[in-house]
């Protein structure tokens, strides 16, 4: 974790995991993710449609292992480091990898708000 996430847990306490994920990452799952990545497309094996999905994951095992984010495939991929670089095109951009990194290290938490 950043030394700015550890920071504010100090002060303001541990955040809510599913705000968190609300307010965070859904939009980036939304945006960068779930247009080809969802259970009616089902690209890869893989949907971003919930957390059970991305734990199950597809051809290449679990898309994330929570609290272990340097072991999770989704954070290879949008940093186009390895074979498969997600989204095509460019890297995700280094805030949003940073976002996804410290849900994945918090545990992976689920909140409600994930839509197409």
């Amino acid at each position: 974790m950043g030394a700015a996430y550890l920071l504010l847990l100090a002060f303001w306490g541990a955040p809510d995991p599913g705000r968190f994920f609300d307010q965070r990452i859904a939009p980036i799952l939304t945006k960068r993710c779930l247009g080809c990545h969802n259970h009616d497309l089902n690209d890869g094996g893989i949907a971003f449609d919930n957390r059970d999905s991305l734990l199950k994951g597809g051809r290449h095992g679990a898309v994330i292992m929570p609290g272990k984010p340097e072991q999770s495939f989704l954070l290879e991929a949008v940093r186009h480091k390895g074979d498969v670089r997600m989204p095509p095109g460019s890297p995700l951009p280094a805030k949003e990898i940073k976002l996804l990194r410290e849900w994945i290290a918090a545990g992976a938490q689920w909140g409600s708000k994930l839509r197409r």
